[in-house]
């Protein structure tokens, strides 16, 4: 048996040394209600893939040949983004999902987003005509068939999705965080889409239940 993700044989998805789920941690207390953040803060440096210029051109549906091509440039991406968190001192990436979700400890798993991103194709199973341009259903990312996309465009979208469902919380039964937390830590690492809803104020609070007596934002979205 070959593993699909790192090309070694005789081990399976649990042995795979490329399948890693790591426990991030940060000193100090968890933090359950909002604070002020800011996209240009010091200790959260931008991630290049979304930061790069997107062409306004090149833009093809379902080309299986662009896909390809995104896929390999976001499953590196996401190598160098689990060798930061393995190492020392807390990485971009992590202190991004620590502001965004205000906790002290969370799972980062490399494997889900791997699976994400390998198995990601075109379709339009649950997604809303003319507004979403994909999401992860848990097991791969779905892109809009009916989108013309580049392979820049392609590499943002994978990466923003493979982000979704795969950074959890230690505590709780209900690990998951909210879409909004997700969001928020994609707009601090230089989503540009989530940047621009960061901007708008959308994400002055992602807190349910937020315990901050000066809180503005008192809608918390679903």
């Amino acid at each position: 048996m070959v593993c699909r993700i790192c090309h070694s044989k005789a081990h399976n998805r649990s042995t795979c040394p490329l399948n890693v789920s790591i426990l991030a941690t940060r000193p100090g207390k968890r933090r359950c209600g909002c604070k002020r953040l800011s996209l240009t803060s010091r200790r959260i440096k931008r991630l290049k893939i979304f930061t790069q210029p997107a062409p306004n051109r090149g833009r093809r549906r379902t080309s299986q040949n662009l896909l390809q091509k995104a896929k390999q440039v976001v499953l590196d991406e996401i190598t160098r983004l689990e060798k930061l968190v393995w190492a020392d001192p807390i990485s971009s990436l992590e202190h991004a999902f620590f502001e965004a979700s205000g906790e002290n400890k969370l799972f980062f798993n490399f494997a889900d987003m791997r699976e994400n991103v390998i198995n990601a194709r075109f379709g339009v199973k649950e997604l809303v005509p003319g507004e979403d341009f994909g999401h992860n259903d848990g097991l791969q990312v779905i892109l809009n068939k009916n989108t013309p996309m580049n392979e820049i465009e392609l590499q943002k979208l994978l990466l923003h999705e493979a982000m979704h469902h795969n950074v959890t919380r230690v505590r709780g039964g209900n690990r998951a965080l909210n879409t909004e937390m997700d969001h928020c830590a994609l707009a601090l690492l230089g989503d540009p889409d989530e940047a621009s809803n960061f901007q708008l104020g959308w994400f002055n609070c992602v807190f349910k239940d937020c315990q901050n007596a000066r809180c503005l934002d008192t809608t918390w979205i679903e």
